[in-house]
């Protein structure tokens, strides 16, 4: 932990203040006048908060909320005075709208939408259909050695299409084998939390969105001297945009038999009768999960007489995009101990995206992948498949 993070005493009154504050405090008697005495914290502030830390509260009597950002290791889940709202997976220092986005202490569920479950909830992406305003993007941002990072000189988008190339994605999971040593890994000297998994020469590279500073990557986002990149996938951060975009193309005269059922339909398309007439609605289970999820501090809400877009100013999950899965990625095992804190339970392995990427074979056929990021990598699948695994909504704070 860095100095920024730690308190230092020089007065004693400073220390009791400090107790009451709910900081951790060591078992000192005295505060030393040189100033050298230091204690961690429980709590940073929002312009401080980095990926795991907890977001969480405390409510009075009367209703009153109190909001902190707390570090993962100080949660106690004995301790009922704070309790948890959400984690936080990228930082506000990277996104372009000041916000901080974080990721629900429970996953998605189409059984229970409203509250989510800590189980894998297995849902499908939705009916493969052309999503009207939704972007396409052509591959990730890859270097031909960690080293290209710096240069723009080596990099290109990855050639999704070709089997034998594998995108590696760094990632602070890997970097803990490394301190495990339980299996072959590269340390990423431009992110020294995360590091590669050891690979083949087919190997293509994928930058982390953090340098050493964890100030944002420009390579990452194709910005700066790597703006020539202009269909990296990566940079799509809209999640929230993409998620409306997707929910628009369900029929609006039957969000009752959609979005608004008490539990989900977790299939790619259903079948109603109206007046004795079959109709077929598309569905797009993985979005209207995210989107009817609900917490404490972001309460998802909705009036079935009301339209789609009067509803989502008030239904603030959505499903996270391709460059804010990246930020999970990078910072999964972080994450993940923040998760297991909470309720003990084994975090999704697999998580799925409202960004698509579309690639064109060797026989011109055109097919539209979804994105899905896991502990260690992000990669695609034809978007109206079933998510393996979990989906996690996804929230701007």
């Amino acid at each position: 932990m860095s100095e920024k993070h730690l308190f230092k005493f020089q007065q004693e009154n400073d220390y009791r203040i400090a107790k009451y504050n709910h900081l951790v405090v060591p078992n000192i008697s005295t505060i030393v006048e040189t100033g050298n005495t230091y204690i961690t914290s429980d709590f940073v502030t929002r312009e401080l908060a980095q990926a795991g830390d907890i977001i969480v509260y405390h409510e009075e009597e009367n209703g009153e909320k109190t909001v902190r950002f707390m570090k993962p290791e100080a949660f106690n889940r004995q301790d009922s005075y704070w309790k948890p709202d959400a984690i936080v997976v990228v930082p506000c220092s990277h996104t372009e709208d000041g916000t901080i986005r974080a990721m629900g202490i429970y996953n998605a569920s189409c059984k229970n939408p409203d509250k989510g479950t800590t189980d894998a909830d297995y849902i499908k992406w939705g009916n493969n259909i052309d999503i009207d305003g939704l972007k396409q993007y052509q591959g990730f941002t890859v270097f031909s050695s960690i080293e290209g990072q710096t240069s723009q000189d080596t990099f290109g988008l990855s050639d999704i299409g070709n089997s034998e190339k594998h995108t590696d994605f760094a990632t602070d999971s890997e970097f803990a084998h490394i301190k495990n040593q339980t299996q072959p890994s590269t340390q990423n000297p431009f992110d020294l939390e995360t590091a590669y998994a050891y690979r083949s020469t087919y190997s293509e590279i994928a930058p982390s969105p953090y340098n050493n500073d964890n100030t944002p990557n420009e390579a990452y986002h194709s910005k700066g001297d790597f703006s020539v990149i202009t269909n990296n996938v990566l940079q799509d951060m809209d999640g929230a945009g993409n998620t409306l975009k997707i929910l628009k193309m369900l029929s609006q005269s039957y969000l009752n038999e959609t979005l608004f059922k008490e539990t989900l339909d977790n299939e790619n398309t259903k079948t109603i009768v109206v007046d004795s007439s079959e109709i077929t609605l598309d569905l797009f289970p993985a979005a209207s999960a995210c989107a009817r999820y609900s917490s404490v501090l972001k309460p998802s809400t909705f009036d079935a007489s009301k339209t789609l877009e009067e509803n989502i100013k008030t239904m603030p999950w959505y499903l996270p995009s391709a460059g804010e899965l990246g930020y999970f990625v990078a910072r999964s095992a972080r994450i993940n101990y923040a998760r297991q804190k909470i309720y003990q339970t084994q975090s999704p392995q697999l998580i799925g995206g409202s960004s698509l990427v579309r690639t064109e074979n060797a026989s011109s056929s055109i097919q539209d992948y979804n994105i899905f990021a896991s502990n260690t990598e992000i990669y695609i699948s034809q978007k109206y498949l079933e998510i393996p695994f979990s989906v996690a909504p996804f929230c701007k704070f």
